[in-house]
């Protein structure tokens, strides 16, 4: 059963997702919120109740922009003038109320004279419509921005490591991509994007063939940066190996950026379980492979150590 610490970690996730403006969750509830005000026609209300529902629209256009400003390098270091900006599309949204409810009371008109059996649910769902491409298509132009501007700074850089550097694995990308999505907190969106033209660190035993159990990354200088800048990244996934066995499936941090995916014996391990593999010369070299997103369950640090995410 979920802990009061568990779902307030839950809703503060879902409030952080909520402020970008790329996630499926803000994207959603705008969506949602623009076609459930689209639904009201302006024409039908009172004074206050008609200026309750320009504060409705007020108040979605300033988290719309607030939003949407999350990201611009510019404006990092400038909450206030973040700020003001949100202001400013507030005020020009209550400012342009009048004219758009005129807009708003032709169409309606146009649609019951074009015979649609429901205008205000014909407009509703329009409104969502035209809200959902414009999220998709300005995460689609913000994803592309992001991704030739680390293109570009990997192509500044001095190759002094090309030759050691290699496309990271299609399993470890996927673990990673895992691990990060799990929270919104410890610096997962600067790390996610540091994945996205992250290089893997090529490393060669003495069996080539041979799995090994680790791998270091190699991120572009100029890449965002997280916070905590050297840590483990506080999701890890445990599974099942080697004569049911666990392990976990970890990612490190260090100066900000992607370091290393490991794994290693899983922290439920009892001394005695530890002193035997060690007594018995295993070593996690012994796994055949990196396991797969869906072999995961998925565990997150808190104070009474690690706990199923809800």
């Amino acid at each position: 059963m979920p802990t009061r610490d568990d779902i307030q970690h839950c809703l503060l996730t879902s409030l952080r997702r909520l402020g970008d403006a790329r996630s499926v969750e803000h994207g959603v509830v705008t969506s949602a919120a623009t076609g459930a005000l689209a639904l009201i026609d302006p024409a039908s209300l009172g004074p206050r109740a008609r200026f309750a529902l320009r504060l409705a629209n007020a108040g979605l256009g300033a988290a719309v922009v607030w939003a949407s400003l999350r990201d611009e390098p510019q404006l990092q270091d400038q909450p206030g003038l973040r700020g003001g900006l949100t202001a400013g599309a507030a005020g020009l949204t209550l400012a342009a109320a009048e004219l758009g409810e005129a807009a708003d009371a032709r169409f309606q008109q146009r649609l019951q004279r074009a015979g649609v059996p429901a205008p205000r649910l014909a407009m509703a769902l329009g409104a969502v419509a035209a809200t959902a491409a414009s999220w998709w298509f300005s995460k689609r132009s913000a994803d592309q921005r992001e991704l030739e501007e680390l293109e570009r700074l990997f192509d500044d850089e001095q190759p002094a490591l090309e030759e050691q550097l290699v496309d990271i694995p299609a399993p470890a990308r996927a673990l990673v991509e895992a691990l990060l999505e799990r929270s919104e907190d410890h610096g997962s969106y600067e790390l996610r994007a540091q994945l996205k033209l992250a290089r893997a660190v090529e490393y060669l035993g003495e069996d080539e063939e041979a799995f090994y159990p680790g791998i270091g990354f190699a991120i572009p200088e100029g890449s965002p940066l997280a916070v905590p800048g050297n840590a483990n990244f506080p999701v890890v996934g445990r599974y099942t190996a080697l004569d049911d066995r666990s392990f976990d499936v970890a990612v490190t941090v260090l100066d900000g950026r992607l370091a290393n995916l490991f794994v290693q014996p899983a922290a439920d391990w009892t001394e005695q379980q530890h002193l035997e593999w060690f007594e018995q010369g295993r070593d996690v070299q012994e796994l055949p492979g990196w396991p797969t997103p869906a072999q995961l369950e998925f565990l997150v640090e808190t104070r009474e150590g690690l706990k199923p995410l809800g």
